[in-house]
């Protein structure tokens, strides 16, 4: 399924996309295992469910003093799509939904650096 028709099954979210300065955080992780073991997951375990659960605006912060990190999505097919790139002491708001998946990555060189399955209570992921 195209990426496009995969986004278009899930209802619309308004998207929070701002970068700010970092603050406390909390770091919320829960666990779910990609079902088809033969996708590249890029090194990661975690694929986004296919199924649409509650809406959940998560802030990534991102508090390295050098190194930029750059935030995906991955989709049902374990697939990563690029949202934005944060720098060194910031953070980025994003909407997304309870169980989806997110990748931080090292800009430099795509290093996997986290993985995070989104808890419906969570609200900030700090990175590191």
């Amino acid at each position: 399924m195209a990426l496009a028709a995969t986004l278009a099954a899930f209802p619309a979210c308004s998207a929070v996309d701002s970068l700010h300065d970092v603050g406390p955080a909390v770091i919320e992780i829960s666990a779910a295992r990609a079902g088809d073991a033969s996708v590249d997951t890029g090194g990661g375990t975690l694929c986004s469910p296919a199924s649409v659960a509650a809406p959940v605006t998560v802030t990534f912060e991102n508090h390295t003093t050098a190194t930029s990190i750059d935030l995906t999505w991955v989709d049902p097919q374990c697939h990563e799509s690029l949202y934005t790139t944060i720098p060194p002491q910031m953070g980025y708001r994003q909407a997304t939904y309870a169980g989806h998946v997110w990748r931080l990555r090292d800009q430099a060189s795509q290093a996997l650096l986290r993985e995070v399955a989104v808890d419906a209570s969570a609200t900030t992921v700090v990175y590191p």
